[in-house]
């Protein structure tokens, strides 16, 4: 969602301060037109695409089955908290993602591609984290708490990640992948950024969180 983003789209400069930048945005159809002329007026936009549910249904079968297994779990009728609660939609939110990623995939125009959610503030200069050699990740809200693990794995942040093309054309294979492989290994509630975690865990893909 772009709602949030003329609160966070000024901090862009703070993370990447003299850098050419472009973008490729994806959202979904019901934007406020509003949010859409902020982000012309301040970057140099490629793409802009408005995407329906009926654009994102590539994986509904797998979606039926993570509402299923996740809602079955539960062993009351209400919930306090989100918990416990499956992440239904997450291949639709990554295909957006990825569509964005589609857009320039076959270019080598740019140094590092950069995955970020309209709503992400940045806090600090990121260009000398920046490698060829590895994906840029954030890790979950819980930082480097030791609960902040998923069989061993490092919960990774959904919402931002920078790396070369080649690099980053891995990344966006996530939704997918999760969608072909999840259950075959898993029988626990889908989730955001323990899935992330897992999947670049086991695609092998260096990360610096």
């Amino acid at each position: 969602q772009m709602r949030a983003m003329r609160y966070s789209l000024d901090t862009i400069n703070i993370a990447f301060p003299d850098c050419d930048i472009d973008v490729y945005a994806t959202t979904w159809f019901n934007y406020d037109a509003q949010d859409r002329a902020i982000l012309y007026d301040n970057y140099n936009v490629k793409s802009f695409d408005a995407l329906k549910n009926k654009d994102l249904n590539k994986y509904a079968q797998f979606e039926q089955q993570v509402i299923h297994s996740g809602f079955n779990s539960l062993e009351r009728d209400s919930v306090h908290n989100w918990a416990p609660v499956p992440v239904w939609n997450l291949t639709r939110i990554e295909l957006m993602a990825q569509n964005s990623y589609n857009k320039i995939k076959e270019t080598d125009n740019y140094d590092y591609i950069i995955r970020s959610r309209f709503d992400v503030k940045y806090l600090q200069n990121l260009v000398p984290h920046l490698s060829t050699k590895f994906i840029l990740t954030s890790e979950d809200i819980g930082g480097s708490a030791p609960w902040d693990h998923w069989k061993g794995i490092r919960q990774v942040f959904d919402g931002f990640a920078v790396g070369t093309n080649e690099m980053m054309s891995h990344y966006y294979e996530f939704p997918d992948w999760v969608a072909k492989y999840y259950f075959n290994e898993h029988t626990e509630v889908l989730k955001a950024e323990r899935t992330l975690g897992w999947f670049l865990y086991k695609k092998r893909l260096n990360l610096n969180h």
